[in-house]
């Protein structure tokens, strides 16, 4: 039986859901900001020196990197995220695999979001063939999220990643709010006790007030160039 009320939303109703979209964005953003005690930096070009670990507050460093379908990608390319996941990751390591499906999982929940997500590997292919740009674009379709390819690693170097799987959450403005891992055991789902990027990006997409800002992180060193 049809109660005979309309699916369409009366015009109080879509300005009263507008405004609480837009207060959920501000809030979000307001997060990263106040947890932010460094000033706002201009964001700095990758070059081939070493720079130390990004930290919370600090502006992300833009890239030139090839995706997987041969395009060339900054971080301009996902400016219509309202978040950005930085992913430094690979093809082989085991800490990668075994949280593949948690990942995929985090990525189908806050794209709606507006949550963006972009993975790096910044692996030597050389010393790990797995690791290569042509077994990264076989491995691409199985993934939720664009795949880019560093292979001077400066991009890590500037991101300061030293591990895989590892996760920087960037603000609309592209600033540090989170650093972390998926959970406390990336290796094997069964022992972990902890959604530490999930709460995250619950956090930031929810409340807009993260309860941390760092985590410890597990997984398998950046396969560093011999040079390095």
């Amino acid at each position: 039986m049809s109660s005979g009320l309309s699916n369409r939303r009366q015009p109080h109703e879509q300005e009263n859901l507008s405004k609480s979209l837009l207060r959920r964005l501000v809030s979000s953003t307001a997060a990263c900001q106040k947890l932010a005690r460094s000033p706002k930096e201009s964001r700095p070009m990758i070059t081939d020196d070493f720079t130390q670990a990004l930290q919370i507050g600090q502006a992300a460093p833009d890239f030139l990197l090839r995706d997987t379908d041969g395009n060339d990608r900054s971080l301009s390319d996902f400016a219509d995220s309202n978040f950005l996941v930085v992913i430094f990751t690979c093809n082989h390591c085991p800490y990668v695999l075994g949280s593949d499906a948690r990942v995929e999982a985090v990525i189908a929940r806050y794209k709606e979001r507006g949550v963006g997500f972009v993975g790096i590997n910044s692996n030597d292919a050389a010393r790990y063939p797995q690791d290569s740009y042509e077994f990264m674009q076989k491995r691409a379709p199985e993934l939720g999220y664009t795949y880019l390819h560093d292979p001077s690693q400066a991009v890590a170097r500037h991101y300061g990643a030293q591990l895989t799987p590892e996760f920087f959450i960037f603000d609309a403005d592209r600033t540090l709010c989170w650093h972390g891992t998926i959970d406390d055991s990336p290796r094997d789902a069964s022992k972990a006790t902890t959604q530490w990027l999930d709460d995250a990006l619950e956090d930031l997409t929810g409340s807009g007030q993260l309860r941390v800002q760092t985590t410890q992180i597990q997984g398998c060193s950046v396969k560093w160039l011999e040079a390095h």
